[in-house]
């Protein structure tokens, strides 16, 4: 409805509704003038169209471009081949992308607006766990809608983590996954003296992620001298964790319940072994970083199915990207070399939900008892480390693979 149609209406309501009154008609009157008409949504460009299909957009932008989209044929029909083009182009290299970049037709477009969205996300990445350990699972759930860079990679860089938490579980097999072994979390800080915990993790048919921390004295009794304590929750995989939430101890207890949790890192329901997780108590301090940090890798046949349990890489370095370049130094095992010679890794960047970014590929013959440093180039991507292994998500293909 345009405004200069609105006291129209309005008069014709007065001769036709019998029953309302002059008054009443002059609050619809006011009402109606105080409604914002929205105009038409233009087209969505290219450049929206990638942020559309990598999850980039705030709630608000994408449903603009869902309007555009169904108002603009054009639109419609641009949105196959640009889906196509941003696949082919997270599956080249990072260097390569790049290269398509100078081109002025579809691809090159698509290449400028989504390499542009993946550095912005790279460049954030180093701050994403400190943003969980600030703000939680809730917290970073409700944001995300708002779609601020930072918040996006924090999401994206968790989904990166929990890709690393179901291939811990491949690794072990679903049943030892699931039986319980080694029913104790890590813990960081100091428990009194004969305090003892246990914790219970489950995920429900909603997919809720349900954890308890029962504290108990020698006796097996329940202890409340833990009450008031602050003890941060967090995952736990090869070593390195991922804060999710805090919550305090109220008499010999304390709860978590995180709302679809399960369902976002496609965990099956039912429980979780203990030893998957990690407390920590009032703030405390971790313990010193170790020499490497451990990154398993999916193993793929020549059609790129999963044809093998997950193998464990050691990276002897951070992932870090300086003067446009990435830069990380992984040592492989004998086995893992002799096994995979006819193999290549394949390593991707976390971008945004599970949208991923090759970085490269390298022959696993190229490897010997010494870690190798490897290198890629990366343009338009500031300096910047990240101090956990899940922010890269790696593969071993055969070498036909492309």
């Amino acid at each position: 409805m345009k405004k200069d149609t609105v006291s129209e209406s309005v008069e014709e309501a007065k001769e036709e509704a019998q029953p309302l009154s002059q008054d009443s008609a002059e609050l619809l009157d006011a009402w109606l003038r105080s409604q914002e008409f929205a105009a038409e949504p233009d087209a969505p460009d290219v450049a929206a169209l990638v942020a559309y299909l990598s999850g980039a957009l705030s709630a608000d932008a994408l449903r603009s471009v869902e309007r555009g989209l169904v108002l603009h044929p054009s639109a419609r029909t641009q949105l196959r081949p640009t889906r196509e083009a941003l696949r082919a182009l997270r599956a080249l290299p990072w260097s390569e992308a790049a290269q398509a970049r100078q081109a002025e037709d579809l691809t090159g477009q698509v290449a400028r607006a989504w390499l542009a969205l993946a550095a912005g996300s790279v460049a954030a990445a180093p701050s994403a766990q400190r943003q969980w350990q600030a703000e939680g699972w809730n917290a970073i759930r409700q944001k995300i809608a708002a779609g601020a860079i930072e918040t996006k990679a924090a999401w994206a860089n968790f989904l990166a983590f929990g890709t690393q938490l179901r291939a811990a579980f491949q690794r072990v097999g679903p049943a030892v996954a699931r039986s319980g072994w080694d029913a104790s979390p890590l813990l960081w800080g100091d428990l009194p003296p004969d305090i003892h915990l246990s914790l219970s993790t489950e995920v429900s048919a909603e997919g809720t992620l349900q954890a308890t921390l029962t504290i108990q004295d020698s006796w097996e009794s329940p202890s409340s001298r833990l009450a008031g304590t602050q003890i941060q929750l967090r995952f736990l995989v090869n070593g390195q964790t991922w804060p999710l939430a805090d919550a305090e101890v109220v008499e010999d207890r304390a709860v978590w319940t995180l709302p679809a949790m399960g369902t976002a890192l496609g965990l099956a329901t039912g429980s979780l072994p203990a030893a998957y997780f990690c407390l920590v108590l009032n703030d405390a301090p971790p313990p010193l970083p170790a020499d490497s940090l451990p990154l398993l890798a999916e193993v793929q046949d020549a059609e790129g199915k999963p044809t093998a349990p997950p193998v464990l890489l050691e990276l002897r370095s951070e992932p870090r990207w300086a003067e446009e370049k990435f830069h990380l130094e992984i040592a492989l095992s004998g086995p893992i070399r002799i096994a995979y010679e006819a193999y290549q890794l394949r390593l991707e960047v976390a971008v945004f939900g599970n949208f991923r970014q090759c970085l490269g590929r390298w022959p696993i013959r190229d490897w010997s008892d010494t870690p190798r440093l490897l290198a890629a180039d990366c343009p338009d991507i500031r300096d910047t480390a990240v101090p956990y292994a899940s922010v890269l998500y790696a593969v071993l293909q055969p070498l036909s693979l492309p």
